[in-house]
């Protein structure tokens, strides 16, 4: 297990992603970065009480393969387009993006 220090030094880069949500959708779905690089998200949980921002965090937590711990909401808590911010290494940014890519192509049924 990783020392809070350890931890602090494995991850050099932190990647702030803008995400734009789609609450109360018929499923969770990454669906995809736009042509300004914001991450389009949909989950089924209705925008109150947080459940929308909970969901976006264990979604994306789960495409980057990260614990939803490190996945910190840091802006647009009430509102469709947040900043989320996750600690991935500098050189892992790109296998991060595809992931969440994959994650996507998966739940439409696509083989890995």
């Amino acid at each position: 297990m990783w020392a809070p220090a350890d931890r602090a030094m494995r991850y050099l880069h932190n990647m702030r992603l803008h995400v734009r949500v789609t609450p109360r959708a018929n499923r969770d779905a990454i669906e995809g970065f736009d042509t300004e690089g914001v991450l389009h998200v949909r989950v089924t949980a209705p925008p109150a009480d947080g459940a929308a921002n909970k969901a976006v965090t264990k979604l994306l937590a789960s495409a980057l393969r990260i614990p939803q711990r490190d996945v910190v909401l840091v802006s647009g808590a009430s509102s469709r387009l947040k900043v989320f911010e996750v600690p991935v290494e500098e050189r892992e940014v790109p296998l991060a993006q595809h992931r969440m890519m994959r994650q996507n192509r998966n739940q439409f049924g696509f083989r890995r």
